[in-house]
């Protein structure tokens, strides 16, 4: 019976805060409500805002990225100009525009300096989505566009759409893009990376500079890989001066191409992706691996003829333009003076232990000469005559 009792009180004291929870939820609204945010289906619609646009550059309506929609029609032959900013090397700017009317329309897009990088244009016969992009490389620190809409004397605009967009491309796992030059160069170390280029109907970001360390004798082996259907134009290799020291080409669209770099000495190096003159196919992401091998490990990645080891091979690598004979007789001249250095070091060391030894026995027998010599010789008492005992 007292058992019986005494689970009853534990169970009351474990159901006790539950009873109490409806009490609790009518001084705490939050749990008075239901939470269904994660479950909701439905979402605050991202407020779309209208837009009339300017009638010039000069008064063109300045815009953020977001979705747009015209507050009226546009006549026949008028354009309306917006203007969006803000847009670092890297950052793609996208317009995208939908028009409806008995007529054609175009979508352009303008530099700061007013100069078109890209237009589409619609029939009125052929409705469709109109899109222009632009992806910038590093000439400046940020840019600005603007964005005309053309209608043609065909008719009237009844009305049209507006999405801007801003995409980042950035290079080599950097928050910037891996600039066109080498003040811009974005430093890498050994491991994986992802790149991206533009043909020049699709931006300015045509080349990728890189930088990397590598010691003298090491080899650094730069792996790309292209999208399956293009091509870039050259890896090239640059010492801290700015030379040109190697360039590797595409074979075909799509090829993997593995570049391998022996470095003559320690030094800052400079890679380059070049996306070159190829045709334009927007945007194209690749991969960059990087490894630092020494010499011994990196055999591989040479042909038989130019640099098949360290020391003992007399061709010479065409491509860095090194001679590996250069390369073994320095190491074996810094090895022999390593060795000259320690046998120099170990001669000292017994010469001078040797003198230490000399000088102590000299010093302990020329001491022992002075003493001696210094001593008083020992006297005899006169011994009495036998007369004078009597």
């Amino acid at each position: 019976m007292n058992r019986a009792k005494t689970c009853q009180k534990i169970i009351l004291t474990l159901l006790s805060p539950l009873l109490l929870l409806p009490l609790y939820s009518v001084f705490n609204p939050a749990l008075a409500q239901e939470d269904t945010s994660r479950f909701s289906t439905t979402t605050n619609a991202e407020q779309t805002t209208v837009i009339s646009g300017g009638d010039s550059f000069e008064n063109a309506e300045e815009l953020d990225t977001g979705s747009y929609e015209s507050g009226a029609s546009v006549p026949s032959g008028e354009k309306k100009y917006f203007k969006v900013s803000g847009f670092r090397p890297g950052e793609q700017v996208t317009a995208t525009g939908n028009f409806e009317g008995d007529t054609g329309a175009s979508l352009i897009l303008y530099d700061a300096d007013r100069s078109e990088l890209a237009r589409e244009s619609q029939h009125a016969s052929e409705p469709s989505d109109l899109e222009v992009s632009w992806l910038p490389g590093t000439e400046k620190t940020i840019y600005e566009y603007y964005i005309v809409i053309e209608v043609s004397r065909d008719g009237d605009l009844s009305s049209y759409s507006l999405e801007i967009e801003k995409v980042s491309y950035f290079d080599g796992g950097a928050e910037s893009d891996a600039g066109n030059s080498f003040e811009k160069a974005v430093p890498l170390t050994e491991g994986t990376y992802t790149g991206y280029l533009v043909g020049r109907g699709s931006g300015t970001d045509d080349a990728d500079f890189y930088s990397v360390d590598v010691n003298r004798g090491q080899v650094l082996v730069v792996t790309i890989t292209p999208p399956s259907n293009a091509s870039f134009d050259a890896i090239v290799f640059y010492d801290s001066s700015r030379k040109e020291l190697e360039r590797h080409g595409w074979p075909n669209q799509g090829a993997v191409v593995t570049a391998p770099f022996l470095a003559e000495k320690s030094d800052t190096y400079y890679l380059e992706i070049d996306y070159g003159s190829q045709k334009d196919e927007g945007v194209l992401a690749y991969d960059l691996e990087t490894s630092i091998l020494p010499l011994s490990e990196a055999r591989e990645y040479f042909e038989e003829d130019e640099l098949p080891t360290e020391l003992d091979t007399t061709q010479r690598d065409t491509n860095s333009g090194i001679d590996a004979r250069d390369i073994a007789t320095k190491e074996a001249a810094g090895f022999l003076a390593t060795i000259t250095e320690g046998v120099n070091k170990i001669l000292l060391i017994g010469v001078g232990v040797g003198a230490l030894i000399l000088g102590f026995v000299l010093g302990f027998a020329t001491g022992k000469l002075l003493s001696s010599s210094k001593k008083p010789k020992a006297t005899k008492e006169p011994q009495p005559k036998p007369e004078d005992q009597s």
